[in-house]
């Protein structure tokens, strides 16, 4: 484990020992066994009101609603465009079917502004793939940091060096979501964890006594 400047720690993840949590297919999460760990992470959290930006056919939906479910107490609001949005995709009912029983709240609409839905400090966790990249990294956590809580956690999609050279982010000459992470706005705000694991994921935490 290498620590980085700023408190913000790099972890190298080699492995997962998946119990089969989730029979949900169609997610590029299942196929690097993160079940577990989106699980393990609302279970330590007890989290009372969570965000997801992205939800496709409800993964890792599935597995933090398991988690909330499972706690007793807490909701999950989950933003997409489904069939609406041109390209990676699956119907708005998939997701239905597959979140089916759990604490759910679907809500079919552009992520872009769904942090005015939500009064200041009361987000606790917040959730986001919905394409990262370097630039949906500094406006998600710059539109939402007055809307966490002081105990909020922050998942994003990406973070992985693998995950920055995948062809459309090359192809679209996407801002790396490294370099965005060592953004002054990143740097100062948040403290952040990065897994290494394809794709990668980012969990970030608001800096204490920093202003907005």
């Amino acid at each position: 484990m290498d620590r980085e400047e700023g408190s913000n720690t790099e972890v190298q993840v080699t492995a997962f020992k998946i119990e089969g949590t989730c029979n949900i297919n169609t997610s590029s999460w299942r196929d690097h066994l993160y079940d577990q760990l989106f699980y393990g992470i609302v279970l330590g959290l007890r989290p009372e009101i969570c965000v997801e930006l992205g939800t496709l056919s409800g993964y890792s939906a599935y597995c933090m609603a398991t988690a909330l479910k499972d706690l007793g107490y807490g909701t999950l609001d989950c933003y997409d465009l489904w069939e609406s949005y041109p390209y990676n995709h699956v119907p708005m009912s998939e997701a239905r079917r597959n979140l089916k029983g759990l604490p759910v709240n679907l809500h079919k609409e552009d992520c872009g502004l769904v942090y005015a839905h939500y009064l200041t400090g009361t987000v606790d966790l917040l959730f986001v793939d919905i394409s990262n990249d370097g630039y949906v990294y500094e406006k998600i956590l710059s539109d939402w940091y007055e809307k966490l809580s002081d105990k909020a956690i922050v998942i994003m999609e990406g973070g992985a060096n693998s995950r920055d050279k995948v062809g459309w982010m090359k192809d679209y000459k996407k801002i790396p979501i490294r370099k965005a992470l060592s953004s002054r706005f990143i740097t100062q705000h948040y403290d952040y964890v990065v897994w290494d694991y394809f794709p990668g994921i980012t969990i970030l935490r608001k800096k204490k006594g920093v202003n907005g």
